[in-house]
């Protein structure tokens, strides 16, 4: 199987390729580099056959590039995230997210290869009103950048037909989470360098936190393709306020954080039924968050030193 990885040089995008070269698959990058990092597939390079583009998914180069590639899978991990969430500039944040996932598709489809995308699940539910969300529930986007993500998804799902999965996923915590571009990465970088974390997030808000490796295993399982929308993660709602204290614990971290509206709406909790893709994939979220939040600690703290 030759897998491309759109974003592959992002968070999940990047353990998504250490996976694959660890399955002996060939795999192609494709990333603008706009939040990701080339350090992250170090190991992957180093390991297997990977080859790496630096380029926006919505070149007119990419569609040559998967034809001379000839993936049998396309995945998307990559979005564009804007920091207010679209609320400055709605048009050109559905144009962006709607766009650029568009061009993607239509590559995909030219180059007959079957298409994967991955989405947060906080920005494409929003605020719907029977928990924990499934696959058949109508979205309820807060803001542009959500109500992008969900139309996008269904163009993909319109020219896709059969040949195509979407992954809901629930916010990631793990490895080579981004100080520069995630609040909970910003507030690990603190704690482990012993300065007060700032976050511009509600404390209260309860999500479904699911650690990178078992998103990344719940994609790998779908590379089958044809399965539709599908919710990843554990079922389970933590306050973000918890998430940071549990960090800040196992960071030996003292100090308290400061957390202030950032003035973006978001729902005040959000939990996935993951029982569909377990039913089909047999997926299920293994790790748990006391080891997942021991790892992400330790990588932050070997980074640093």
């Amino acid at each position: 199987m030759r897998v491309a990885v759109v974003g592959g040089a992002g968070f999940l995008g990047s353990h998504l390729v250490d996976r694959l070269v660890q399955d002996g698959r060939d795999v192609l990058v494709l990333d603008d580099l706009s939040t990701g990092r080339l350090d992250n597939l170090t190991d992957a390079r180093r390991h297997g056959k990977v080859g790496i583009h630096t380029i926006s998914m919505d070149h007119p180069q990419v569609g040559a590039m998967l034809a001379r590639f000839s993936p049998d899978i396309v995945v998307q991990t990559a979005q564009p995230a804007p920091v207010d969430r679209g609320v400055s500039d709605p048009t050109e944040t559905v144009r962006a997210v709607v766009g650029r996932t568009a061009r993607l598709c239509e590559a995909t489809l030219a180059a007959g290869a079957r298409f994967v995308v991955t989405v947060d699940a906080v920005e494409f539910f929003g605020a719907v009103t029977r928990l924990p969300a499934k696959e058949t529930q109508r979205p309820h986007p807060l803001h542009p950048y959500g109500a992008a993500l969900y139309s996008a998804m269904r163009y993909v799902e319109a020219r896709m037909g059969r040949d195509w999965c979407g992954l809901v996923i629930g916010p990631l915590y793990g490895p080579r989470l981004s100080a520069e571009h995630t609040e909970l990465g910003r507030a690990l970088d603190d704690m482990v360098r012993r300065r007060t974390p700032a976050l511009a997030v509600d404390a209260t808000a309860a999500y479904d936190w699911l650690y990178v490796e078992d998103a990344v295993d719940a994609t790998v399982r779908a590379l089958a393709g044809g399965l539709g929308l599908l919710c990843v993660g554990t079922g389970e709602a933590t306050p973000y306020g918890s998430i940071i204290e549990e960090l800040a614990a196992e960071a030996g971290y003292p100090g308290a954080s400061t957390f202030v509206p950032n003035g973006v709406p978001t729902p005040a909790q959000l939990t996935l039924d993951a029982s569909l893709i377990e039913s089909r994939l047999g997926w299920r979220a293994w790790t748990t968050r006391t080891e997942g939040i021991k790892k992400t600690v330790n990588w932050a703290l070997e980074t640093v030193r």
